[in-house]
């Protein structure tokens, strides 16, 4: 097929290659550095158009992660309340610890 059809050779070889590389970060926070910046990348990584995202939305989703960070600690028997609110920033999320959880989650 090489030597008979190098396009379709190509083709293929371009498909496979595809399939082997790792996907690529779209979901990785680590580049947050703001609670708004956090926001903003979860609602992007759920397919949300960045035109469209508004300061509410970006708030809203801020509320959600903490939610969701919150009801983690506690099914894993977590208290982190106070220790929290030593390094909250922005808006209330603490951006290293909602990143690491998206990493986790495979986002």
């Amino acid at each position: 097929m090489r030597q008979s059809h190098p396009e379709r050779y190509a083709e293929l070889c371009q498909k496979l290659i595809q399939t082997t590389e790792p996907p690529s970060n779209t979901g990785d926070m680590s580049g947050a550095k703001s609670a708004d910046d956090l926001g903003r990348m979860l609602l992007e990584s759920i397919g949300a158009d960045p035109e469209k995202i508004t300061d509410s939305m970006i708030a809203r989703a801020i509320r959600a992660n903490d939610r969701f960070l919150e009801d983690l600690e506690k099914i894993a028997g977590i208290k982190k309340d106070a220790e929290r609110k030593d390094r909250k920033h922005g808006n209330g999320i603490v951006v290293d610890e909602a990143a690491a959880m998206m990493k986790h989650l495979g986002y």
